[in-house]
């Protein structure tokens, strides 16, 4: 399991025993109508944690449940054989943003948008943010900037990102073939 996926259920289960051990302390005191107050505003929180905790599940599988699942050589065929880009680039960051963002590779679109269709399913997206720290180290390594306001869905990160990637892999080449 991931790290964040533990972490996220660990916080889960203390929220829920904290918010039952003071409503059974403030059960034992109940002729205080501003206890009541406080007894409904943590069980609404409890809800409400707990709705933040599920909800994110039933989104992601509800988005990608009714799509053909694509193998590597079709996505590459289909959307990206007369780009320009090599097939291992391409593949490789479509495989990477489906392990980071832990959705099913193969049902992936090219017009999937971030924040939409990739990502939209907590308030504060861990996984959009290691998406995003991965892709600056590949850009540092690369010597080269994103304007990732331009970046919207994962066609724009593939062609933006494999562009640079491939750029830099033949600055290489150049560099070592020269004596």
């Amino acid at each position: 399991m991931r790290p964040i996926i533990v972490q996220n259920a660990v916080i889960g289960v203390m929220a829920f025993f904290v918010i039952c051990g003071v409503l059974i302390i403030l059960s034992l005191h109940m002729e205080d109508p501003k206890k009541w107050g406080l007894i409904l505003i943590l069980v609404l929180g409890g809800i409400t944690s707990l709705f933040l905790l599920i909800y994110p599940r039933y989104k992601k599988s509800t988005i990608f449940a009714n799509r053909d699942s694509l193998t590597m050589d079709e996505i590459y065929t289909r959307y990206y054989s007369d780009c320009g880009l090599s097939k291992n680039v391409v593949l490789k960051l479509w495989q990477d943003i489906a392990q980071i963002l832990r959705l099913p590779v193969g049902k992936l679109r090219p017009t999937d948008e971030f924040g939409k269709e990739m990502g939209p399913y907590r308030v504060i997206d861990d996984d959009l943010n290691e998406l995003e720290a991965i892709t600056f180290r590949q850009l540092k390594e690369a010597g080269a900037k994103v304007d990732f306001s331009t970046i919207k869905t994962l066609d724009d990160y593939i062609r933006s990102i494999g562009n640079i990637i491939e750029s830099s892999q033949q600055q290489k080449e150049d560099k070592g073939g020269v004596i």
